[in-house]
């Protein structure tokens, strides 16, 4: 789980993020982000209902946010919204790794692309 200060939860930072930022879209997951002031990242994870009930929903969202506290400390601090896709329920916790893992050095978002 995400450490409270790496979190968005407010709506209205989401909607900005939304409006102001950029994005990036695959297969799994659709991923706005933006700058920040902040000295640290910010993530929010958001997940459609059309992926199943609360509890498929509830386990993809704790594998996103799991694959992100790893990679945290690597990536640079921005603000970050990920939003799965309904396609997410095909995938496993290590196709969500690679996926997210390529993501981050296409856009640029990662401090050191060995070992990530």
């Amino acid at each position: 789980m995400l450490n409270r200060i790496n979190r968005i939860k407010k709506n209205k930072e989401f909607n900005y993020i939304y409006k102001k930022g950029k994005y990036y879209t695959s297969k799994y997951f659709l991923v706005h982000y933006i700058d920040t002031k902040l000295p640290n990242t910010k993530v929010g994870i958001s997940i459609n209902k059309k992926i199943g009930n609360s509890v498929v929903r509830s386990k993809y969202k704790r594998l996103m946010s799991e694959i992100i506290r790893l990679k945290l400390p690597k990536m640079v601090v921005k603000n970050y919204i990920i939003t799965l896709k309904p396609d997410v329920v095909q995938a496993n916790y290590k196709i969500l790794d690679e996926e997210f893992n390529q993501f981050l050095r296409k856009c640029n978002l990662i401090e050191d692309t060995k070992d990530v």
